[in-house]
This record gives structure tokens, C-alpha cells and sequence, in this order.
């Protein structure tokens, strides 16, 4: 049996999927990055205040490293912002470095 998609619904869905908005992973207040201090802030108080990370491993010095990021893509890819925390934890789970970067584009990209 055939489906049969009319060529008017084709092009409405693909537009519908294209010009909406997408988020994902939680956005971080900057004052709370700001506010972290290596040898005090654990990682449990990292994952109370960013939420689950999107992922975690060991550098080659075998220190875990954990990483959050969010990103948020407007209608049309307009308004696009995104954030990553990365940050190095010793064998307590205490915080010893922390990276972040935060960036805004105000207009849709359409290439590289």
C-alpha cells in the first residue's frame, strides 16, 4: 500500500520544522558561574544549581571533567544563544578549574 502525502502538506510541515524554536540543556546564570569557587564548590552544588550535565569523562591528568551546555535557536535560527561550563573536579568532587563561554548572535546564520 502507497501513501499518499498531497504536495501542499509537504512543504507546511518542513516550514513548520524549520522556522521553529529550539532549546536545549538548561540556561545558566552568569552571577552563578561567577559565583564558583575552586578548592569549595562541589559538584553535587554544580548539578543542584545547573542541572544534569550533558557530559563527564577524565582528562589525561585523571581529574574529572564535566561539562553543561545550552543552547537555544530562535524562529529562523534568529536569536541563537548558547552557553558551556566545563569544569575539573579533584578525587572529592571539589571544584579545581571551571570554563565557561556565553554568546549571542542576533541573526540567522545561514553558512559558514
Amino acid at each position: 500500500m502507497h501513501h499518499y502525502i498531497p504536495g501542499i502538506v509537504a512543504p507546511v510541515v518542513i516550514a513548520a520544522a524549520v522556522s521553529g524554536c529550539a532549546t536545549s540543556g538548561q540556561k545558566m546564570d552568569n552571577a552563578a558561574i561567577e559565583s564558583l569557587e575552586p578548592g569549595v564548590t562541589t559538584l553535587a552544588e554544580m548539578k543542584e544549581q545547573f542541572g544534569a550535565p550533558v557530559g563527564q569523562g577524565f582528562g589525561n591528568d585523571g581529574n574529572l571533567v564535566v561539562n553543561w551546555v545550552y543552547v537555544h535557536v530562535g524562529a529562523f535560527g534568529i536569536g541563537t544563544e548558547q552557553q558551556s561550563l566545563s569544569a575539573v573536579f579533584d578525587d572529592d568532587k571539589v571544584l579545581m578549574k571551571v570554563s565557561s563561554m556565553n554568546g549571542r548572535a542576533p541573526v540567522a546564520r545561514l553558512g559558514y
